[in-house]
Formats: C-alpha cells, sequence, structure tokens
C-alpha cells in the first residue's frame, strides 16, 4: 500500500513537474550557482533554440519572465539572507524554472545562498 502511494506521489510530481506548486522541478539542471548572503543581482547567459521564459520559485529570488528567443540573457535579481549560517546544514535554495513555449521542455537553474557568518 505505501509503496502504491508512493509511486501515486511521484507521478503526479512528474505530471506537475512545471508547476508553481512542486518544490523540486524535474528536468535538466542546467547550473547551479552560489551567492553571497547580501542581495544583490548575477547575469545568467541561457543557450537554448526557440522561445523560452523564466521563472523563480522562490520568493526571494526575481526574474524578469518575459518570452525570449534562442540565446539570451537573463539577470536574476536575489534578496539578502539574514539567517546565521551553521545554524541551518545548509545555505538557502532556489530554484529558476526555463520552459519553453509548447511546454515540452522545463529545466532548472538552482541558487544557493549564503547566511550571515558568526
Amino acid at each position: 500500500m505505501i509503496k502504491r502511494l508512493i509511486l501515486w506521489g511521484l507521478a503526479a510530481l512528474m505530471l506537475a513537474a512545471c508547476t508553481k506548486e512542486v518544490l523540486k522541478p524535474t528536468g535538466k539542471c542546467l547550473a547551479e550557482v552560489t551567492v553571497e548572503s547580501d542581495a544583490g543581482q548575477i547575469p545568467v547567459l541561457i543557450s537554448a533554440t526557440g522561445v523560452w521564459k523564466a521563472s523563480s520559485e522562490a520568493s526571494w529570488i526575481m526574474v524578469d519572465d518575459t518570452w525570449r528567443r534562442d540565446q539570451n540573457t537573463i539577470v536574476l535579481h536575489y534578496a539578502s539572507n539574514r539567517s546565521i549560517e551553521g545554524l541551518h546544514r545548509d545555505p538557502r535554495r532556489g530554484a529558476v524554472l526555463i520552459r519553453t513555449a509548447d511546454g515540452a521542455e522545463c529545466d532548472t537553474i538552482y541558487v544557493r545562498q549564503k547566511g550571515l557568518e558568526l
């Protein structure tokens, strides 16, 4: 029974891979970047073919979600992280999804942000 529920749960996650409700998006991990605890921004070059857009799954990461075509640069803006590093196992982590216009592909850029040092 538990195995069946787990399989149904995994199937539901796979079907909803590119929706706002999913915490662990599926698809390829395009990049993982680590940023300091202060607020800032970082440009990311996306090499793609066709029409696509980026969207943030984390409230502390902002990205312009306009549609783009082919290779293009997005700028990820991130808020400061005032949590104290070391009290948590890992720095905070958020996902930026890169979706094609037809919905056929949905890949992920992960952003890890350090906390304040003791």
